[in-house]
């Protein structure tokens, strides 16, 4: 080993010992605002179009959405971690001291302004024949059962007066008086009642929501419901599914997640999202779009000197932070330039 070999390996080690000092020194916060400030100074002359494109955000994005492998014990952790989480004694605060009652109420304003979405909704449920099925299964209960506990109740539903009358000569002896086909068409004829009187219901229903029930009153009954569970504590909303069946929604919801992963659909969202993304921000600076999402200089010192301190303290004491600064500039004080000017000197 000559001279020059001799004096690369000692300005080596002392540039080593000179970036350990800076970093764990008194000196490290005023060495982060430093660096910080240059950055954002000079960060001024570059976009974030100049910096990075939005096919390469695309293919990240599109990666580690849809292709990524995703570990098999992804629902096991995330059930793990929901049991605790829904067991945790935070759950006895009351949903109206987590929730404000003002968010709600504007949530329920704007809810009660989609009228449209309301109608839409409403046309749905009646045209659905299971609902339609349902309720006349019920009606026709009713109207075979009456009695006096539920007769009054049961009267004041439209269209069901007509069926308790049917239900007391079908069970006051009606059909014990016909045989064979005879009751086979009481029977059919009180399932026909039933079905009319249940599409006369749910159209009725329909109608009054579109013409009688005003955003007001919508937004009224919302807030009734949201009042009556704001006094309740979250752990008995929770109580009301065990953690058996909660790991089986997630793991219901991630098999789901895994098919729309991979689908087009999602993918062209992400397309959308990222081109919409670059078309408004992509000409901002690097400082302005940090600005635009809420991120001042003060905010990016006080992370840095938030996690860098014990980082750096836990390379250093484990002897890793020396070797990680040898194998950064070692090749340097190796390479024929420094042995050249090193020999010169």
């Amino acid at each position: 080993m000559d001279d020059a070999d001799v004096l690369a390996n000692q300005l080596l080690e002392a540039h080593v010992d000179f970036q350990i000092r800076q970093l764990r020194g008194a000196e490290f916060p005023a060495l982060v605002r430093s660096e910080v400030a240059w950055a954002l100074d000079r960060g001024q002359q570059l976009t974030l179009d100049d910096v990075v494109s939005r096919e390469h955000v695309k293919a990240v994005v599109g990666k580690y959405v849809a292709a990524f492998r995703l570990p098999g014990s992804i629902p096991e952790v995330a059930g793990e971690i929901a049991t605790r989480l829904r067991n945790h004694a935070a759950n006895e605060a009351t949903l109206g001291e987590v929730i404000p009652r003002r968010h709600v109420e504007g949530l329920v304003e704007k809810i009660a302004e989609l009228r449209m979405a309301r109608e839409r909704v409403a046309a749905h449920l009646i045209d659905n024949t299971t609902l339609h099925a349902w309720l006349a299964d019920f009606l026709l209960s009713v109207a075979s059962s009456a009695v006096s506990t539920n007769r009054a109740r049961a009267e004041k539903v439209p269209g069901v007066a007509s069926m308790l009358s049917l239900g007391e000569r079908v069970v006051g002896g009606t059909i014990g008086g016909v045989v064979g086909g005879a009751a086979h068409e009481v029977d059919q004829r009180a399932h026909e009642f039933a079905e009319r009187a249940a599409a006369g219901l749910l159209h009725r229903w329909q109608d009054r929501l579109a013409d009688s029930l005003t955003d007001a009153q919508f937004a009224a009954a919302l807030l009734e419901l949201w009042d009556g569970l704001a006094e309740r504590p979250v752990h008995d909303l929770l109580d009301t599914v065990d953690d058996a069946d909660l790991e089986d929604l997630l793991a219901i919801g991630y098999a789901g997640w895994l098919d729309i992963r991979t689908g087009a659909y999602l993918a062209a969202l992400i397309d959308g999202g990222v081109d919409y993304f670059f078309d408004v921000y992509g000409v901002l600076t690097l400082p302005d779009l940090l600005e635009e999402f809420g991120l001042s200089q003060a905010d990016l010192v006080e992370e840095a000197l938030r996690f860098a301190p014990q980082a750096i303290a836990a390379l250093d004491d484990a002897g890793l932070l020396a070797e990680l600064l040898r194998r950064r500039f070692g090749d340097f004080y190796r390479s024929p330039e420094a042995r050249a000017l090193l020999a010169r000197g």
